[in-house]
């Protein structure tokens, strides 16, 4: 039994109240046997039960001993052999006495108890010690009544005791006569008959397990039976409270006492127990403590003392049960016929409740400290000793603990220190003052108070010897010292008596007083009082008088373990009384206190934050902990070198807190040191310490003395010095039954809870009680309002709203709805959601509850949130869908939609699908596969869905699924649903598997955004071996699976193939597969941010052939369609998949399930996709459109996607098709998101394409002084942009700005800022493609100013780059071909200047013009028109220079930013005529002016 009970100590194996459980059940049984087969339960004494079949005038003693053996042999038979769920084994040993006992009443009219005394107890008890497991022990006296040929047995070694084996064929079978008719007979004889209305109703199988119930009535248990009840459970019977809800995990202190008895009678031994009963009832009940148990049949007389039970806790449990256990034993320590008294305590956690059979049971307590208890009670006779945990909560003097040798307890491992404890120190010992030989430690401010008032009163004494001081005047001549306890007072007042002996001027304290002498008080006197809460009234008032005396000086420490009188607070509220409280001890300081005690010079690091961390800066507390260290030996002190334990990591202490300062002034020191001698010998000085401050200037040579830590310190085992349990207990206590069950409810809840949860895990249907009790808290200031919204109905998922500032008893929930029944209540007593108040008192709760009490309420708070939990406002407020449910059954509405009805699908389609197809003739294929099928595709148009009907800015689903999963770990955890997940059938199979896969998905997820790539990549391998797949790591396998795998999705794409996607497996195969899809969407992320196109290839087609072949999730579906052609934008083969991309918007909105905001999300990534892939196409009029809906619908989501990048594309393009009036909206559009967003990459692109709609049509939205001054002011934020794109793009329109006018000087150092942020690559953006043509333009002109002025050398260099980099764009245009007539304008123009050619150019363009039209590029077909028409003089001459002379003006700046400014107009001769803007453009119908691109000697005619 005491293994099981260390073993369910561990709070994984369930603790006290499943260790009750077990044996509730184990137990229940045998009493149930033992009922069941006449006998009776006198005794429950922890693991051992006393039982008495009673022979009478129907019951022959034979019959009985019959009984007791048939018995005990089903008892070993049923449960000889019970195994726990923690491998504990539990075995029973029976013993059968037979003969005459005494049974009596000991104790008194308000509290009784019974006893059985006599020599079968006495005799049972020795057969029980020779007992062995699975024995059963008869003694030869109950033998002779047994025949012998009855049962199988054998004589003991002893030759006094049997062992009964079994049953043997010539057992008695004749039947006896039926215990439950005899029990009847004899309690109907002499009773008279009960009315029926007055009987306790009582089940017939109760009543047949003990008939005797039928005459238990509520008149009899108040009247004759209440005496037998302990107060608990009387209060609870009063209130009719249900006894269940007695059952509580509590800390206890458990005090075991056993008094040894000499031999004698067994009635003047009854009178002794009796006398003994009743005088150790008086001195705990003073204690306010219990008697819970008194046995005599084991451990001699032992009494089981129970402090801190409901009702009666208090904050000094553990100090008053070491005072009532001293009190207990000076009561019987002389007393002629006790031979000794031996008291175990103990302090801890224990289950305290009912335990036993239903028709039998008592309420008792059980845990490992209880036994640990009854251990310490037999190892350390004629002691009163305690474990460390009472010996540091009970903040008593360590002087009054003597620690014990280490003794092995029966059963019990890691037992601890033990201590002795003795209340009383000897006389000789008190006398002595205590002397420390270090300083204190934060108490300066206090210590200058007492000197101060010390001077202050030598001041006064000299006026009282030379004249009469006045009455009148009142001076402060008293100093309470206030604070908790161990918080150092006597320490304190011990440092004013060292240092009040030193000054002459102080009277000696050694004096007889008469009435006569009235000169005894001429000089100044300090009295000093320690713990003055424990003086008498009468006595307290004494210090009116003594106060008025104002050579007396009055030192009183007073602490918070006794109230406080009224007398004694009119007292001390005296003006003579200057009032202080005792601070903890700053954090930093922490190491000094620990390194006085242990009397070294430094301390380990770890000992140190320990000591932050739990002591609360309380030094008392640090000694006595510092000092269960030491003497569990985990704590050890050693010498070593002063450089080495820096060097180690000692913290060390100040050398100034090791030593005391000297005296400061001789003066007042006292000529005759006859009171210090006295006062020095009362104590021993030890060895010097090795002061760090002696000898500074060598110290690094110095050996010092260290503290050390052996092993890790568990917190657990100590009690920490902030814990305020026990007031919380003595709260809860105040409380009526049902208000602590809405506080236990309350507390399963969380720290704030709603008011409907509530009511659903207690299952309540009545407002008003509930109400009522709510109230109750509320005016306690337990529960306060934590202003909840109702104003959109109700919602599990409430905001976190600062209430602090509410007044006390006030509800602010927002439009509360209050029950009928409530009216006339307080708004608060209904209040909607509420909170505790303190979070310590909500844990104190919470941990009174039994395991199984946690199950429930747990449950119950699990089905409320299943139940409850819907989505927002925004989304329609309906249920989230169920995990394990199936989408083909699950009918989910969304909005004003719902997914199953085809009407709306319809409806969808109609009102959201855009007039533009994706097809287009020309098409070819990158592999084989699809070049079969250019014949087979579907001539019908795929719908582009807009989704206007569905807005989520307002959307907070994913807060409420943040509350809602929070929620449901935390209770599941408590109902125990975490822990039973059972892999025995295929589903549990299947289904583990899933969430397996899901779990290292999200896991690898979240290490990529922690950009812990190589961890994330570990994880996505992981996933997929535990789906089932594999991955392959050779590139050349890479490639061919993804050869392979696209075979398949042309297969799942083609309309015509008869082959559908699998739609009639089970629901764990559609998620497993589902899952397999999300998981390589997420590596298609991970290997594109590494850059292996290979590989990310592979993952986005793989992903897309699952979602493709079990189309269970529409947001993975769109998410795998997304991926796919974000791959084949980037890798080249989009243009050559265009009837997918066809296919694919067919798909998508034939697989509209549900819409939400995830959805919502991947449909942008997925338009997104497919824009890129048109505008590498040309086609710029559906990419227009796919780009309003990309950002239409972002515009209608929360949280942005990082799909607001395609603003500049989509810009570009409008661009090019001439549209600059929606070219300023889009950029409008991005300026209200730089604003929203802080979206700092979004204003360097701002003005990037306001540069760009300049340069190419000399319309004016942000001049080029806007845009410098821009740089000048960000110039930092440029530095840590990721994406250098943006700023490429900037610096790359900033040059050619200035390469067109000629500001040379400028130029270069924009050329040098572009160097540092633009490279092109082969799988490039379209937006570098075109940064990378605007180069080509400004060095074609920089060549044309190097051909002027006749520089060859540069001439050289330039045509070098200007050719290497035609041929890098235009191997990325074999790509990405959106700005193919721009490149092939540029590279017209470099060939007529480097080799003029009149009549082939003319061609050359018009030839490009025509291209650029059929390519809806109408900007670069103006151009391409202008530059012909440029170089052939036909243009006038105000066309000519309308860019030079436009594209400037005469735009102010600050002189700042201009002294900043690279290019100054008026250097390099800018025409200051008025802008071309924004306005002018819009009213001119968006007329456009080129640049007029010079050739060599004709820029200037």
């Amino acid at each position: 039994f005491t293994d099981l009970s260390e073993l369910y100590n561990n709070p994984e194996n369930g603790g006290a109240s499943k260790l009750s459980q077990v044996l509730n059940t184990y137990l229940g049984g045998i009493v149930h046997e033992i009922l069941g087969h006449g006998g009776d339960i006198l005794k429950f004494s922890g693991d051992a039960i006393l039982v008495l079949f009673k022979a009478n005038s129907s019951v022959s003693l034979p019959d009985a001993i019959h009984r007791a053996i048939d018995t005990a042999i089903i008892i070993q038979l049923s449960y000889g052999r019970y195994k726990t769920d923690v491998g504990v084994t539990l075995r029973i040993k029976i013993a059968i006495s037979a003969g005459e006992v005494h049974f009596s009443l000991v104790g008194n009219e308000s509290f009784s108890h019974y006893v059985v005394a006599g020599q079968p107890v006495w005799k049972v008890k020795l057969a029980e010690r020779m007992a062995l497991a699975g024995d059963i022990i008869v003694t030869y006296y109950a033998w002779s009544y047994i025949h012998d040929n009855e049962y199988v047995w054998e004589s003991c070694a002893d030759r006094m005791h049997l062992k009964i084996k079994g049953f043997t064929s010539y057992w008695r079978s004749t039947k006896r006569l039926n215990f439950v008719d005899a029990s009847f007979r004899e309690d109907q004889e002499g009773d008279d008959p009960l009315e029926q209305d007055d009987a306790i109703r009582i089940d017939s199988e109760m009543l047949a397990i003990r008939p005797r119930l039928k005459y238990v009535t509520p008149h009899v248990v108040s009247s004759s039976l209440q005496k037998f009840l302990i107060k608990p459970v009387l209060n609870a019977v009063e209130n009719n409270e249900p006894l269940e809800l007695l059952t509580e995990m509590r800390q206890i202190v458990t005090v075991f006492l056993n008094i040894v008895l000499k031999p004698r009678d067994v009635v003047p031994m009854i009178e002794e127990i009796n006398s003994i009963f009743t005088t150790v009832c008086k001195i705990v009940e003073g204690y306010e403590g219990i008697v819970n148990k008194l046995s005599l049949f084991d451990k001699d007389v032992m009494f089981l003392i129970i402090f801190g039970l409901r009702g009666l806790k208090h904050e000094m449990d553990s100090q008053i049960a070491l005072h009532c256990a001293c009190e207990i034993q000076d009561t019987y320590a002389k007393n002629p016929s006790i031979i000794s008294a031996s008291i175990g305590i103990t302090t801890g956690i224990a289950y305290c409740g009912i335990v036993g059979h239903t028709v039998r049971r008592e309420y008792s307590a059980i845990g490992v400290h209880v036994n640990k208890a009854a251990r310490l009670m037999m190892a350390y006779p004629h002691k009163v000793t305690c474990d460390k945990t009472t010996f540091m909560m009970s903040k008593l003097d360590p002087a009054h603990f003597t620690l014990q040798d280490a003794i092995q307890l029966k059963g019990l491992h890691n037992v601890g220190p033990i201590y002795e404890f003795k209340e009383f120190i000897a006389e000789r010992e008190l006398l002595k003052p205590m002397v420390y030989n270090y300083p204190l430690v934060d108490r300066d401010q206090f210590i200058d108070i007492f000197q101060e008032m010390v001077e202050d009163g030598m001041v006064i004494a000299q006026q009282c010897t030379r004249t009469n001081f006045s009455n009148d005047q009142w001076i402060q001549n008293c100093l309470l010292i206030r604070g908790e306890a161990q918080m150092g007072k006597t320490r304190l007042v011990n440092e004013f008596f060292y240092i009040a002996l030193r000054n002459k001027h102080i009277s000696s304290l050694c004096f007889s007083l008469s009435v006569k002498d009235s000169k005894t008080f001429q000089n100044l006197w300090v009295l000093i009082i320690d713990d003055a809460e424990f003086i008498d009234d009468q006595s307290f008032e004494l210090f009116d008088i003594i106060w008025e005396m104002p050579q007396i000086i009055t030192v009183l420490t007073v602490g918070y373990q006794k109230r406080l009188s009224p007398v004694r607070v009119r007292v001390l509220d005296s003006p003579n009384v200057c009032q202080i409280k005792l601070p903890p001890i700053e954090t930093l300081l922490h190491k000094a206190v620990a390194c006085q005690f242990l009397n070294v010079n430094a301390i380990p690091l770890d000992l140190e934050r320990l000591l932050h961390t739990i002591s609360n800066g309380n030094p008392g507390w640090i000694n006595t902990f510092l000092l269960c260290l030491r003497q569990s030996g985990i704590l050890r002190v050693k010498r070593m070198g002063y450089c080495e334990a820096q060097t180690d990591g000692y913290v060390f202490c100040d050398s100034s807190f090791l030593q005391r300062d000297s005296i400061k002034s001789n003066s007042t020191l006292r000529p005759s040191l006859s009171d210090w001698r006295l006062f020095e010998s009362s104590f021993d000085i030890g060895e010097p310490l090795l002061y760090p401050g002696d000898q500074a200037p060598s110290l690094f040579n110095k050996i010092v003395d260290v503290a050390y830590l052996t092993d890790t310190v568990d917190t657990k085992d100590y009690y920490t010095s902030g814990n305020l349990e026990a007031f919380h207990l003595m709260l809860y206590d105040s409380l009526s039954a049902f208000e602590q069950l809405v506080c236990k409810c309350a507390a399963f809840l969380g720290q704030k809870f709603l008011r409907a949860s509530l009511m659903y895990t207690m299952a309540m249907e009545s407002e008003w009680d509930v109400a009522i009790a709510m109230k109750k808290l509320f005016d306690l200031q337990i529960l306060s309002c934590a202003i909840g919204d109702f104003s959109e109905g109700f919602r599990l998922a409430q905001k976190n709203v600062n209430s602090s500032w509410l007044p006390r008893g006030e509800c602010a929930c927002i439009a509360l709805d209050v029950d009928r029944s409530c009216k006339d209540l307080p708004k608060y007593a209904v209040c909607g959601y509420s909170k505790f108040n303190s979070s310590e008192f909500h844990s104190t709760v919470y941990n009174l509850v039994t395991v199984e009490q946690k199950k429930q309420y747990h449950s119950n708070a699990l089905e409320f949130i299943e139940s409850e939990t819907k989505k927002c406002n925004a989304c329609g407020a309906v249920p989230f869908k169920n995990l394990m449910s199936c989408e083909e059954t699950y009918e989910v509405q969304v909005g004003c939609h719902r997914a199953e009805e085809p009407e709306a699908n319809e409806m969808l389609l109609q009102n959201s699908t855009s007039r533009f197809s994706l097809y287009s003739s020309q098409q070819s294929m990158i592999f084989d596969c699809f070049r079969r099928r250019r014949s087979s595709r579907s001539s019908r148009r795929g719908p582009v869905l807009s989704y206007g009907a569905y807005n989520f800015v307002s959307c907070n689903c994913n807060m409420i699924l943040y509350s809602m999963f929070s929620d449901i770990v935390l209770h599941s955890n408590g109902a125990g649903l975490l822990e039973k997940c059972q892999i025995d059938t295929a589903e549990n199979v299947a289904l583990v598997t899933y969430l397996k896969g899901r779990l290292y998905t999200l896991e690898a997820k979240g290490k990529y955004c922690l950009e812990q790539f190589e961890r994330a990549l570990e994880l996505y391998y992981r996933a997929l071996r535990t789906l089932g797949m594999s991955f392959p790591r050779l590139r050349s396998l890479v490639r061919l699976k993804s050869r392979y795998y696209l075979r398949k999705i042309q297969t799942y794409l083609d309309p015509t193939n008869k082959e559908k996607s699998s739609t009639s497996k089970g629901l764990f195969y559609s998620l497993i597969v589902s899952q397999i899809a999300s998981c390589f969407n997420g590596m298609h992320k991970l290997f594109v941010k590494l850059r292996d196109w290979d590989r990310a290839t592979l993952a986005a087609i793989w992903g897309l052939k699952h979602a493709l072949r079990h189309r269970k999730s529409s947001t993975v579906l769109v998410k795998s369609f997304a991926n796919f052609f974000h791959t084949a934008y980037h890798v080249g083969f989009s243009e050559r998949t265009a009837w997918m991309q066809e296919r694919s918007l067919e798909i998508v909105a034939e697989n509209v399930h549900r819409i939400d905001a995830d959805y919502l999300d991947a449909v942008v990534r997925y338009y997104t996709a497919l824009f890129l892939c048109q505008t590498i196409r040309s086609k710029k009029i559906l990419s227009i459109e796919l780009g309003k809906v990309v950002l239409h619908i972002n515009d209608r989501l929360q949280y942005q996607s990082c799909e607001w990048d395609i603003i500049p594309i989509l810009c570009e393009v409008l661009l090019s098709n001439r549209r600059i009036g929606e070219t300023v909206q889009t950029l409008w559009t991005l300026q209200k998101l730089i604003v929203h967003q802080q979206y700092r990459t979004g204003q360097i692109w701002y003005y990037a394409i306001c540069l760009d709609v300049l340069l190419d049509t000399s319309c004016c939205i942000e001049s080029y002084r806007r845009c410098e001054n821009f740089y000048f002011k960000n110039r930092e934020s440029f530095l840590t942009q990721r994406n250098g794109f943006a700023s490429a793009r900037l610096f790359a329109n900033l040059w050619l700005w200035c390469v067109r006018y000629g500001a040379w000087v400028a130029a270069d150092n924009w050329l040098v800022l572009l160097r540092e942020n633009f490279v092109l690559s082969v799988h490039d953006s379209t937006i570098n493609i075109n940064t990378a043509i605007r180069i080509v333009e400004g060095m074609v002109l920089t060549l044309i100013y190097h051909i002027e002025v006749r520089n060859t050398a540069q001439i050289r260099r330039v045509r070098a780059c200007i050719e290497t980099l035609l041929g890098s764009v235009e191997q990325a245009l074999s790509i990405n071909r959106n700005h193919v007539d721009r490149f092939e304008l540029m590279r017209i123009y470099y060939r007529q200047v480097v080799d003029p050619d009149g009549g082939n150019v003319r061609r050359q363009l018009a030839a490009a013009a025509k291209r650029a039209q059929s390519r809806n590029d109408h900007l670069c077909h103006d151009h391409i028109q202008h530059t012909a028409k440029f170089w052939h003089r036909e243009l006038p001459p105000a066309l000519e220079t309308f860019w030079l002379d436009h594209a400037a003006g005469s735009d102010r700046i600050d002189g700042a930013s201009r002294n900043q400014s690279f290019a100054a107009g008026s250097l390099f001769g800018i025409s200051n005529e008025q802008l071309y803007d924004y306005g002018s453009c819009i009213m001119n119908h968006e007329r456009i002016y080129p640049y007029s691109m010079p050739l060599p000697r004709a820029r200037f005619r």
